[in-house]
């Protein structure tokens, strides 16, 4: 079961989130903030390496955690990203 398993399931409910909502666009928006940190952190990650014109999937250490870890331990980095995402789930709920 593993980490395959509960992708798989996010984007069942994120699928589903859209379908629900009156306005696509709004349940777009909604799904991807439910989805939160990873999904625009790798959004972010693709768009900075094609814009440096590096490969779009080829691995870097700038992502959003990375930055965070520069700067505190990995306890404070967890509790910062943890944050971070109810935020983003908080404003998701919102939406709908």
């Amino acid at each position: 079961m593993g980490s395959g398993w509960i992708g798989f399931i996010c984007g069942y409910m994120a699928l589903r989130v859209v379908s629900a909502s009156p306005g696509k666009l709004i349940g777009l928006i909604a799904a991807t903030l439910l989805l939160g940190a990873p999904v625009i952190d790798m959004f972010i990650a693709v768009l900075r390496r094609l814009l440096k014109g590096h490969p779009p999937f080829m691995g870097d250490r700038s992502h959003f955690y990375d930055l965070i870890h520069r700067k505190y331990s990995v306890k404070k980095t967890v509790i910062i990203s943890y944050i971070i995402q109810a935020l983003l789930v908080s404003a998701g709920v919102a939406l709908l």
